[in-house]
């Protein structure tokens, strides 16, 4: 992956090929489909400590707007230098609305 991913997965094969493109911590739950959807923010990285996070997601007017922060270390950090993807994947029930993704920066201190 070598650019940011903002993605809606509504079935169940998208989501099956798109989620192997990430290796989480422990397996994706199963997906009802019928009844849920899937939001998944990906970014790639250069570096450990970064984290996405989704905030909230609101229906406005005519569409679901979806807000994530991106958490990223400052240069007093320590962290291994290695690729990597840092994402988060939410569900959300099922809804025909389109989604815009809202992201924000924010860089945290590991100063003591």
């Amino acid at each position: 992956m070598t650019d940011t991913v903002e993605v809606v997965v509504r079935d169940a094969a998208a989501w099956d090929t798109l989620s192997a493109q990430f290796q989480p911590l422990q397996p994706f739950e199963p997906v009802n489909f019928e009844q849920t959807m899937i939001l998944l923010v990906g970014l790639p990285v250069e570096s450990g400590g970064h984290t996405v996070i989704f905030d909230f997601i609101e229906k406005v007017d005519t569409a679901i707007v979806a807000y994530y922060n991106v958490l990223e270390p400052k240069v007093d950090c320590v962290t291994v230098e290695a690729s990597a993807v840092a994402f988060q994947a939410v569900r959300v029930p099922q809804d025909p609305t389109p989604v815009y993704f809202e992201q924000q920066i924010e860089r945290y201190s590991c100063e003591l």
